[in-house]
């Protein structure tokens, strides 16, 4: 592996804050590998210990102490400083009494924005933020910007940091769970929605929603917040920031952009100028209109062209299990949308074709309320046929038949991929649409949702 060379200010950073520290790295995936291998650069005859729910395979060296098991949060409080992955809740138990007992508990978001010199432009959402993300990032890479894709859609934050300079642009996509107790904000904030999600981790909704406002609490003046307006959670976050706010919208003519009659206006400072026609874009489905429209005003306060960003934006293509188109097969079109796990994202797909539907749905049960999906589904004819799957079967089938869904429904529980396939193919009509869009995490038969999306895409090739 290349060795990573940090600016001074790192270094700096790091010995004033773990130097001589008793230090737990606490989860040990990813973003914990990359937090053990900094901490072992400048550090490297300190002890560190590793803590994670799994075993995990570590090169044998001396100074680690590993803590692996079910029993792997008893013992936080022995350590001055625990760096947490943003997958552990940070609500548990464990760590708010180690807390109470004085250890520090940060993370690789919190020791980014400490030591960062560069732009960081921030996006969150419950659903959107990796197009988004990954369509800001497109603009300016393009538009010739020294910048970084970073967060969970690129790598590690303390991995990019290797050239930071106060000319360095971070485009840093951000969960619920890394803004839950970040005490800054970027200088640029996106929101692109919120809706119900994650209650395993947070327990209620208010205390979710209080962790996606974190992007905008602490901005001061000067900074940019960019908020849906159609979102009825989003459009009152402008509360939470003293930065300068823009709107999207598809509704009405919001300052900051809208669509009006399937084109997209830039509309800023009162001066209102046209981006580009929807239909030109290669993105799939009305949604995508709003994660265009927030890229766009990104770039527009960075002073990126409007015929740059329009280049940028058209030429798209739909990320991998994001509605993400995989073969036609005897006029049946198959979509791959897995990376749906909630019912947001679930309407935007069903929302993105009027053609017929054959819907696959189901997987994880997170204890979620399926009624606003199922009513949705109910309420539009297209979609013939639900081809029901995984541990939320029952549950689902339950809240559509109360929802008065009039289409067929199929029962298929944990069945192989390929039959799931195979069932959904036979069951829709020449010219319709397969949508794999499941409204649930992957993780009573998958390993993820890239996995339940990649053994989607096979079982469709064989066909």
């Amino acid at each position: 592996m290349r060795a990573i060379t940090y600016p001074k200010i790192m270094k700096e950073y790091l010995e004033k804050k773990f130097k001589n520290k008793k230090i737990l790295i606490l989860g040990f995936a990813r973003e914990g590998q990359s937090s053990f291998r900094l901490l072992r650069k400048y550090f490297p005859d300190q002890q560190i210990s590793i803590a994670d729910q799994n075993e995990v395979e570590v090169d044998t060296e001396i100074n680690i102490q590993k803590y692996f098991g079910k029993d792997y949060l008893d013992d936080l409080s022995e350590f001055n400083i625990v760096v947490k992955s943003p997958g552990i809740s940070g609500l548990k138990p464990e760590i708010l009494e180690a807390q109470k007992n004085g250890v520090e508990i940060t993370s690789q978001t919190k020791l980014f924005f400490d030591v960062c010199q560069g732009t960081v432009i921030g996006i969150t959402g419950t659903k959107g933020k990796s197009t988004t993300s990954s369509l800001i990032y497109e603009i300016l890479k393009k538009s010739g910007f020294n910048v970084s894709l970073v967060g969970n859609i690129g790598s590690p934050v303390l991995d990019s940091l290797e050239d930071d300079s106060s000319k360095k642009y971070y485009v840093f996509e951000l969960s619920s769970h890394q803004l839950f107790d970040l005490p800054k904000s970027p200088h640029i904030a996106v929101v692109t929605n919120v809706a119900v999600d994650h209650l395993d981790w947070y327990g209620n909704f208010e205390n979710y929603v209080d962790a996606k406002s974190h992007i905008l609490k602490f901005q001061k003046d000067g900074d940019i917040a960019i908020l849906n307006y159609d979102n009825l959670i989003t459009r009152e976050f402008d509360r939470f920031t003293k930065g300068k706010v823009f709107f999207t919208s598809k509704e009405i003519k919001a300052e900051g952009a809208y669509v009006d009659n399937g084109v997209i206006f830039l509309n800023i400072d009162g001066h209102s100028e046209v981006l580009g026609d929807t239909k030109d874009l290669t993105l799939v489905g009305k949604h995508n209109w709003d994660n265009v429209m927030m890229a766009a005003l990104v770039a527009k306060n960075l002073c990126v062209k409007n015929e740059d960003i329009w280049m940028a934006v058209s030429g798209f293509k739909q990320l991998e299990h994001h509605l993400e188109f995989v073969k036609t097969v005897n006029e049946v079109s198959f979509y791959d949308d897995s990376f749906a796990v909630d019912q947001i994202a679930t309407s935007a797909a069903i929302n993105a074709f009027d053609k017929e539907i054959t819907l696959i749905l189901g997987g994880f049960d997170r204890g979620i309320d399926y009624t606003g999906i199922s009513e949705e589904i109910s309420k539009k004819t297209n979609i013939k046929t639900i081809v029901v799957i995984g541990q939320i079967t029952e549950k689902i089938i339950k809240f559509l038949r109360k929802a008065n869904y009039s289409g067929k429904i199929i029962k298929l529980d944990r069945t192989k991929m390929d039959k799931i396939v195979e069932t959904a193919y036979k069951s829709c009509s020449p010219g319709g649409i397969v949508l794999f869009s499941p409204a649930a995490a992957s993780f009573d038969m998958f390993k993820d949702y890239k996995d339940r999306g990649e053994q989607f895409k096979k079982a469709v090739l064989k066909l």
